[in-house]
């Protein structure tokens, strides 16, 4: 049977008369049009080697679905450490699709897709990678682990999104007796000329080239397919003049020892990005103190859960209170090159060996 979708994938962002179509979608999942503004925004952002699209899907001529999809020719680096075999798979600068489909706005581009009031998700999903399949050679996608996937893929594990949970709690006493020794960590941070400096909306330049900075220091576990585009997102979200953007900056005296930056949506915060210099000495439990002030924010302006998104460190990991599992998932049409993707993924940076030393969740 012939699929009800049809499907274009263009640089040009959901305008605002086409945002009515899933206003009911919004509500579904808790969200509301602040989205738009994060996921809009990161289409803006581009380099000659990565770039956010808009699949659009229509059903008998009318918009019914959206998914914002990374079209990535430089994706080594993502998959291999070692930097020979990363340069040949970038060569040829073959394009490749990267659907993430968690916690919507997460890193800027994290969603599930959006669907016009009588569409099927899961519908739209499956047609929509299959379009997806038939315009690249192959692709990623990070969604929800689940026991059953009905779209072929090789399916690999990922690490967990992380959400601290505010919701039903009164005060931040609860949450901070579940950490060891987290009154020695806030005292040190205090000690050593620690603050936690709490700002909306857009960013000055001096602040924006501080976090910039920040990134040339960072050897992260995992990279992304886009990672020459991330500093691009992070700037145009540190530019953002909407109170619905709150940015966590951290000090050890007057020197930005980190960040964290949020979107303000519905009743939730949603990690954009954030990062914390690896060039200091020491950031004296920074991140704690940091993962902290966002938990009291959250209590003073009644935010039901703050989600953090991928869990990539062990501070991290015992900061939350609730955890949603992941999955990467490797598609291409051709079934030989499936198996080629399952016999290199042993070899992937992302693998179940790296997760295991970076997210012990012991507090």
């Amino acid at each position: 049977m012939p699929s009800p979708f049809q499907f274009t994938l263009t640089t040009q962002a959901l305008p605002e008369h086409e945002q009515a179509v899933f206003e009911t979608d919004l509500e579904r999942l808790g969200l509301d049009s602040m989205v738009w503004t994060i996921l809009n925004g990161s289409m803006e952002a581009r380099t000659p080697y990565s770039e956010i699209r808009l699949l659009r899907a229509f059903c008998d001529d009318s918009l019914c679905g959206i998914a914002y999809i990374a079209i990535c020719k430089r994706y080594g680096g993502c998959l291999f450490s070692n930097p020979w075999v990363a340069a040949s798979l970038d060569l040829p600068s073959i394009p490749v699709f990267l659907w993430m489909q968690g916690t919507p706005a997460i890193d800027m581009l994290n969603n599930p897709g959006f669907v016009g009031a009588g569409i099927s998700r899961s519908d739209f999903v499956r047609a929509a990678l299959s379009y997806l399949q038939s315009r690249f050679l192959s692709g990623f996608v990070i969604a929800a682990a689940a026991e059953k996937e009905k779209t072929a893929s090789v399916r690999l594990p990922f690490v967990d999104y992380g959400i601290v949970e505010v919701a039903g709690q009164t005060n931040p006493e609860a949450y901070l007796a579940q950490f060891r020794n987290i009154g020695k960590k806030m005292h040190k941070f205090v000690n050593k000329g620690g603050r936690v400096v709490v700002v909306r909306g857009a960013l000055s330049s001096a602040i924006q080239e501080e976090i910039i900075n920040i990134y040339a220091h960072l050897k992260p576990l995992i990279t992304t397919p886009f990672q020459d585009n991330y500093t691009n997102m992070v700037r145009r979200a540190s530019q953002m003049d909407t109170d619905k953007i709150v940015h966590f900056l951290t000090y050890l005296d007057e020197q930005l020892a980190g960040y964290h930056s949020f979107a303000h949506i519905g009743k939730n915060l949603y990690c954009l990005s954030g990062a914390f210099d690896r060039s200091m000495h020491s950031t004296y439990h920074a991140y704690e103190n940091m993962i902290i002030a966002t938990f009291r924010f959250g209590l003073d302006h009644q935010i039901d859960s703050i989600h953090y998104g991928p869990v990539l460190n062990p501070t991290k990991a015992r900061m939350m209170n609730q955890f949603q599992p992941y999955e990467q998932r490797l598609y291409s049409r051709y079934d030989v090159l499936k198996k080629i993707l399952l016999w290199a993924s042993h070899y992937f940076r992302i693998n179940p060996k790296n997760f295991a030393a970076y997210v012990s969740r012991e507090p």
